[in-house]
C-alpha cells in the first residue's frame, strides 16, 4: 500500500468541512483516515471532491467509499473472479514443476487452504463436482477471510502440493486490485495503525 499523503488528505477534509459548515477536529480526521486509508490518497481526495456536489449532508466514511467504489471493492464479485483463477490453475492439476502456487491475492491462498488445499483440488473430484460442492465453500471462505483485518502468514503463503520440492513459486496474476486493508502479518500490527497514519494538528500562525 502506498504511503498516504497526509497534507493532501487533510486539505480535502478541510474543504469538505468548510463547504458543509462542519467542524472536523484532528481526532475526527484521524478516525476518517483509519476508515478510508485503504483507498489511498487519490481516491480519498476524489471522494471528498465528489461529495461536495453529490451529498446533501456531511458524509460518513461509508458514504465516501460508495462515491469511489470500484468493481473489485465488491467482495462477491472479487470472490467469483478468485474462484475462476482457482479453476484455471489448481483444479484437476498438480504442479509438475515441483513449485508452489502463489495466487497474487493472498486471500485466495487462504480460501484454498480452507476448502482442502492444493492436493484436494488437484486430486479429488471432477470439475463438475468441484463446481457444485467446492465452489460454494470457497466463495463463503473467501468472503469471510476478506472481512478480516489481518491474516496470519501461515494462511497466505504460497500453496504446496505433495510434489512440491522447490521454494520459488509460480505466480498467478490477480485480475483485480488486491484489498490492501488485509495485513499479511500478525494481528498485533493493528496496535500501531493509529500512530502510523496520524495527522498532526496545524500550528497556529
Amino acid at each position: 500500500m502506498s504511503e498516504i499523503d497526509k497534507s493532501k488528505v487533510q486539505f480535502a477534509f478541510a474543504g469538505l468541512a468548510e463547504l458543509f459548515d462542519k467542524k472536523m477536529p484532528i481526532t475526527t480526521q484521524r478516525l476518517y483516515l483509519i476508515a478510508l486509508e485503504d483507498l489511498g490518497t487519490e481516491r480519498i481526495v476524489q471522494a471528498c471532491r465528489i461529495a461536495m456536489s453529490a451529498c446533501k449532508f456531511f458524509p460518513k466514511p461509508a458514504e465516501l467509499r460508495e462515491l469511489v467504489k470500484l468493481p473489485e471493492d465488491d467482495i462477491e464479485h472479487r470472490a467469483q473472479l478468485a474462484w475462476q483463477a482457482v479453476k484455471e490453475h489448481a483444479i484437476g492439476r498438480i504442479v509438475h514443476t515441483g513449485k508452489p502456487l502463489d495466487f497474487q491475492d493472498p486471500i485466495t491462498n487462504a480460501a484454498v487452504r480452507e476448502v482442502g488445499g492444493l492436493n484436494y483440488l488437484a486430486l479429488q473430484g471432477t470439475d463438475t463436482e468441484h463446481e457444485k460442492y467446492t465452489r460454494p465453500r470457497f466463495l463463503e471462505a473467501y468472503k469471510r477471510l476478506a472481512s478480516c483485518f489481518s491474516l496470519p502468514p501461515s494462511k497466505t503463503v504460497p500453496l504446496k502440493s505433495r510434489v512440491t520440492k522447490q521454494k520459488e513459486p509460480i505466480l498467478i496474476p490477480c485480475p483485480y486490485k488486491v484489498e490492501p486493508r488485509i495485513k499479511h502479518a500478525p494481528a498485533g500490527i493493528a496496535k500501531g495503525l493509529a500512530k502510523k497514519i496520524s495527522i498532526r494538528a496545524p500550528k497556529d500562525e
